[in-house]
């Protein structure tokens, strides 16, 4: 069975193109999740700052006399609150890091099957000039042997011509 590395070459090829193209998107999806990842932890930065003024402001307010239990109560309720939106917010940017940990994983493997890809390319273009180089050796040869016959040929008719005998035969 013979292969045709042309052929073959080509389709190499066109999985070499395949596997660049899901390289950039999958790049595009990693730089997507760790933009989505980067916003979740400035809402977490946000609302641990919001919680750290809200302290500050009930304390400045208690240090400046105006402070009251009232005040007090509703600081502590709101702090709660905060502290639901802190957890959220931790949350998110722990879930966005593992989206962007996965995508990583699968771009890798997507770099994986790219560089496989390129090796088979090569290997194809490897064996395409190996078999060009070995045609063309054949043919070298072929036309070796054929300049060598017609000399052989040519010879033994000059030999005849002279009437002499070829001593090419007797030996």
């Amino acid at each position: 069975m013979s292969i045709n590395w042309k052929l073959m070459s080509d389709l190499r090829e066109r999985q070499r193109t395949l596997a660049s193209e899901s390289v950039a998107k999958e790049r595009k999806a990693v730089a997507e999740s760790e933009s989505q990842a980067n916003e979740a932890k400035q809402r977490l930065i946000q609302e641990q700052n919001n919680k750290a003024a809200l302290w500050s402001n009930t304390r400045a307010a208690f240090n400046g006399g105006v402070g009251s239990i009232e005040s007090l109560k509703l600081a502590s309720a709101w702090s709660r609150t905060l502290d639901n939106k802190v957890a959220q917010a931790a949350q998110g940017v722990q879930q966005g890091q593992t989206v962007v940990d996965e995508r990583n994983a699968v771009l890798q493997t997507r770099l994986q099957a790219l560089r496989a890809a390129n090796a088979d390319v090569e290997k194809a273009k490897e064996m395409q000039t190996r078999l060009a180089t070995g045609r063309r050796k054949e043919a070298e040869a072929r036309a070796d042997e054929g300049t060598d016959e017609w000399a052989t040929y040519r010879w033994a008719q000059q030999e005849e011509e002279a009437g002499q005998p070829s001593t090419r035969g007797s030996q």
